[in-house]
C-alpha cells in the first residue's frame, strides 16, 4: 500500500517533456480551427484569384462571386453576357470543392463534438471552478502506484485534494477509479502547474514522483511559493533525506525501508501491527487516532492535563505530546498544555467529534508544519 516505487510520471528536467493531456487538448482544438480557417480562405483566395483571370473581373466582383458561388446562394452571374465556357466550367468547379470543404469542416466540427473533446474541455472547466474553490486541501503530485495509494486514503477521509501529473493516461486511470477527481495536467515542478492546484489556499503537498531530482526541485518550488506549507516527499535511499530536508520537506518517506520495517514487525509483534491498522486504517474500524492542535484561543491552551477536562467532555485519551519535533508518550496528568502543541488522541468516532467540538480545531487536519525555513 504505497511502499513501493511509483509508475507515476517523473518529469526529467534533462528529458524532452512528454505533452500532457491539457496541452494535447489545446493542440487539437487549435489545429481543428487552423485546418477550417486556412482551407475556407483558401477556397476565397482561389475563387477570386480564378474570377479575375478567366472573367477579368474586378477584385471586389470576383470576391463577390465567389462568395455567392461559394455559398451557393446563386445570386447570378456579372456581366452584360454572363460568363464564357471557362468561366462556367471554373463555378462549376468552384461549387463541387466549397461543398466538398464544407463537408469536410462540418465532419469536424461533428467530431470534435462525437469523440468528446468539446465534453473533455468542459470537465476540464468545471475541475478548475472546483479547484478555484477548493481552501485547506492537499496536492498530490503523481499519478503513479503511490500517488493512487495516497489518493485513495484522502478519499477515504473525505480529505479535499487535486492531483498533478504530465501523464494523461495515468490521469485517465485515476479519473475512471474515481470520477469525481479533480486534477491538473502539467510539470508539479513549474510554478504555473501548482498555481492552477491552488497551491496558495493548499494546507499540505505530497511529491510521490519516482526520481528524487524531480521530488527535489518541486519541494523548492513548493517551499519558495508557500513558506508555511506543509510538505511531504517520497526519497529513494539514505541520502535522499539530506538533500529533500534542505529543500524544504517537512516529512521524507523511503519506500524501501517503511516497506521493510512493517514486514520485520509483523514478523515480530503482528498483533500490534494489526492493532494499529485497525486504529488508523481500516473502514470499519472502532478508535481513531487524531491530532489536536492547541490554538492561542483553545480552552486547554495554559492548562494541566488533569484540569484540561478532556475525558469529562469527551472519555478521549491523550496518547502523546508533540512538542518542539519531539514525544511525550503516556504524559504525566500535571503536564501543562501550551500553545502549539498537537495531542495524539485515541477514541471512538463519537468522542472525537464532541472532543473537537470542545477543543475547537478540525479533525484529520493533521499536524502544523515546522516554521517556514529561512
Amino acid at each position: 500500500m504505497g511502499l513501493f516505487p511509483s509508475e507515476g510520471s517523473n518529469p526529467s528536467l534533462s528529458a524532452s517533456p512528454r505533452p500532457s493531456a491539457g496541452g494535447e487538448i489545446v493542440l487539437e482544438n487549435a489545429k481543428t480551427i487552423v485546418i477550417s480557417a486556412a482551407l475556407i480562405v483558401g477556397i476565397l483566395a482561389i475563387g477570386t484569384a480564378g474570377f479575375m483571370l478567366i472573367e477579368h473581373l474586378p477584385v471586389l466582383d470576383a470576391l463577390y462571386m465567389t462568395i455567392i458561388t461559394a455559398s451557393t446562394v446563386g445570386f447570378g452571374e456579372l456581366g452584360r453576357q454572363g460568363f464564357s465556357p471557362a468561366g462556367r466550367l471554373f463555378t462549376i468547379g468552384l461549387i463541387m470543392t466549397s461543398i466538398t470543404v464544407g463537408a469536410y469542416c462540418f465532419s469536424l466540427i461533428i467530431g470534435y463534438i462525437v469523440e468528446g473533446r468539446l465534453g473533455t474541455v468542459l470537465r476540464r472547466r468545471r475541475m478548475e471552478k472546483r479547484i478555484e474553490g477548493f481552501r485547506n486541501h492537499m496536492i498530490v503530485c503523481g499519478a503513479g502506484k503511490t500517488g493512487r495509494e495516497v489518493m485513495s486514503e484522502f478519499a477515504r477521509r473525505g480529505e479535499e485534494f487535486v492531483v498533478i501529473d504530465r501523464d494523461d493516461e495515468l490521469l485517465e486511470a485515476s479519473r475512471a477509479e474515481r470520477p469525481a477527481i479533480c486534477y491538473v495536467a502539467g510539470d508539479c515542478t513549474l510554478e504555473a502547474t501548482l498555481q492552477r492546484a491552488g497551491i496558495e489556499r493548499a494546507k499540505g503537498i505530497v511529491f510521490s514522483l519516482t526520481r528524487d531530482t524531480d521530488n527535489i526541485v518541486g519541494v523548492l518550488t513548493a517551499r519558495s511559493m508557500k513558506p508555511d506549507l506543509l510538505i511531504i516527499a517520497r526519497g529513494e535511499n539514505e541520502e535522499s533525506i539530506g538533500k529533500l530536508s534542505r529543500a524544504g520537506a517537512n516529512h521524507i518517506i523511503l519506500p524501501a525501508q517503511l516497506a521493510g520495517v512493517r514486514m520485520a514487525s509483523f514478523a515480530l509483534n503482528p498483533s500490534v501491527v494489526d492493532f494499529l491498522d485497525c486504529v488508523t486504517r481500516d473502514s470499519e474500524m472502532l478508535l481513531l487516532l487524531r491530532d489536536l492542535f492547541v490554538s492561542d484561543d483553545s480552552p486547554l491552551a495554559g492548562k494541566m492535563l488533569k484540569e484540561s477536562r478532556i475525558r469529562e467532555k469527551s472519555n478521549a485519551i491523550v496518547v502523546a505530546i508533540r512538542r518542539d519535533m519531539e514525544y511525550m508518550v503516556n504524559p504525566p496528568v500535571d503536564t501543562l498544555l501550551r500553545t502549539g502543541d498537537n495531542l495524539l488522541v485515541l477514541g471512538r468516532k463519537d468522542q472525537m467529534e464532541r472532543l473537537f467540538a470542545y477543543a475547537g480545531g478540525e479533525m484529520d487536519a493533521g499536524p502544523r508544519p515546522p516554521a517556514a525555513l529561512d
